[in-house]
């Protein structure tokens, strides 16, 4: 037992030593192999710190309440911007778990694939003027809180550390 524990400590300090992408590959990777469903994808998600989203929901009080100085007006349009790059990262990232073919081995979009995509209603689901089903609830896509079926698979989010949210979803 203490060999064990011993050996995940040097292995952990190597892992610490990586560059923060391999240490999210080789989590992925972990991961993938603790749930070797083929139908099961790896998503990092990103968000604020809880200090930076307690900070944030007391500056949209004030907002709100038409109380906020200057100096806080700065501070919420900064962290504003760090939500928007956010939503956006993590917006990327479900792209890349959900529409593979639409990137490159980098993780990079392929421009002439998203247009194909845009453009071909058969090719998924990202066509803007492609009308979508309303969802009865019945087989459809409907929300669902992480780790509540949604009809569509399963999504779990396990904190780390260094990347409080993990989504893991099954289809």
């Amino acid at each position: 037992m203490v060999q064990n524990h011993q050996a995940l400590k040097v292995a952990l300090a190597a892992v610490q030593q990586l560059p923060t992408k391999l240490q999210q590959q080789l989590a992925e990777h972990l991961l993938r192999a603790l749930q070797p469903e083929k139908n099961t994808v790896v998503v990092s998600l990103q968000r604020l710190s809880q200090q930076k989203q307690v900070r944030l929901a007391r500056l949209m009080d004030k907002h709100n309440n038409g109380r906020l100085s200057p100096t806080e007006q700065k501070a919420l349009q900064q962290l504003g911007a760090e939500v928007d790059q956010c939503l956006l990262a993590n917006s990327q990232a479900l792209a890349r778990a959900l529409r593979p073919e639409l990137f490159d081995e980098r993780g990079r979009p392929l421009k002439r694939r998203f247009q194909h995509a845009l453009q071909d209603p058969t090719s998924g689901e990202l066509n803007p003027n492609r009308s979508m089903p309303k969802g009865d609830g019945k087989g459809s896509c409907s929300g669902g809180r992480a780790g509540e079926s949604t009809g569509c698979g399963e999504v779990r989010v396990l904190p780390s550390p260094s990347n409080p949210y993990r989504a893991s979803l099954s289809s």
